[in-house]
């Protein structure tokens, strides 16, 4: 209904070459920019951000997702309201769409540029024809930005991955094995077994849990380039499934082992207070027993996160553990007492 409406007031399609100027709030700015960044979208070799580049998918993968959320609102005041006129509804659509982001003072201070390039010509030019019956093209894309820095971080990055994420999803439903390519100093190409999609605990990223020949590893879904389905099928032994459970229950981002023991440490009265306020990447412990805290989750995370605790967090087992903690604190002591004496 909502797409009828608008089609009433498409216009003929116009070559478009100039940029896009669109005011936006800095909250959604920022969170732009900030996605840009986490999804390395960067010209060349450089860490200069492609603003366009990163728009554009966005742009190519959301618009029919935010078209969905505009008809469902459309057909929600068409039954409630059925005197209105289509053109009534649709302008008040656009009125609610003015008031959820227009209700704040000086909303509108960051300003982003879209440049139309060839991937992102198709797209534009059926927004242009269908859905700027009241609004301007940059008013449109500001309403499309702002609900999509509504959704979680993770969320946000299968929406500019879509195909990816969709291949991935189907092979995975399927059980049959792909073939990727990932981001490298050089692109590495690998055939895996997909097990899962899942995300880490704290919503940042998208991680794809696969088999690849005999090891259990996580590729986060922005730093794959691209997947072919392969017909081959794919197979799991117990403990491999038991492993991928795990990686999805602790946190894909981080490295595991097949069979690592339990690890136990023991916190002060401070280290305590550290461990219950630092949550990002904070495994969770299985088991408490006064101050001695049990662990049952990758290593590689309790050496990213204890790092941090110096002397109010001992590691008791495992212990080559322990010593690789020592090893971290001893080169850290060693290398400032060197530029100590350098002053």
């Amino acid at each position: 209904a909502f797409m009828q409406a608008q089609k009433k007031n498409g216009r003929k399609c116009v070559e478009m070459e100039e940029k896009i100027k669109i005011h936006l709030h800095p909250n959604v700015y920022e969170t732009l920019m900030k996605d840009c960044e986490a999804f390395e979208f960067f010209k060349g070799n450089t860490l200069e951000l492609n603003k366009n580049a990163f728009l554009t998918a966005l742009i190519n993968h959301f618009y029919l997702k935010y078209q969905e959320k505009e008809d469902q609102l459309f057909s929600l005041l068409k039954k409630h309201f059925p005197d209105l006129k289509e053109d009534e509804i649709y302008a008040v659509v656009q009125d609610l769409n003015r008031y959820e982001n227009d209700h704040e003072k000086d909303n509108f201070s960051s300003v982003i540029s879209l440049k139309p390039t060839k991937a992102s010509k198709g797209t534009l030019s059926y927004i242009e024809n269908y859905f700027l019956g009241h609004v301007s093209m940059s008013e449109f894309f500001r309403n499309l930005f702002s609900f999509y820095a509504t959704f979680p971080q993770d969320e946000r990055e299968k929406i500019i991955f879509q195909d990816t994420y969709d291949v991935l999803m189907k092979a995975i439903k399927k059980q049959k094995c792909v073939f990727i390519v990932t981001k490298k100093k050089e692109n590495c190409q690998q055939e895996i077994m997909p097990y899962a999609l899942c995300s880490s605990k704290e919503e940042m990223h998208c991680y794809l849990i696969a088999k690849q020949n005999s090891e259990i590893k996580a590729f986060r879904l922005s730093r794959i380039v691209s997947v072919t389905p392969l017909m081959k099928s794919c197979s799991f032994q117990d403990d491999e499934i038991e492993l991928c459970k795990k990686m999805m229950t602790y946190g894909p981002q981080f490295l595991y082992q097949n069979h690592e023991e339990p690890v136990i440490i023991r916190l002060t009265e401070k280290g305590e207070r550290i461990y219950k306020h630092h949550y990002i990447h904070r495994p969770p412990y299985v088991y408490k027993e006064k101050n001695f805290y049990t662990f049952y989750c990758s290593h590689d995370q309790i050496l990213n996160y204890f790092k941090r605790f110096g002397k109010e967090a001992y590691i008791i087992t495992p212990k080559y553990l322990q010593s690789e903690i020592y090893k971290f604190y001893k080169s850290a002591t060693e290398f400032y007492s060197l530029e100590g004496k350098k002053k």
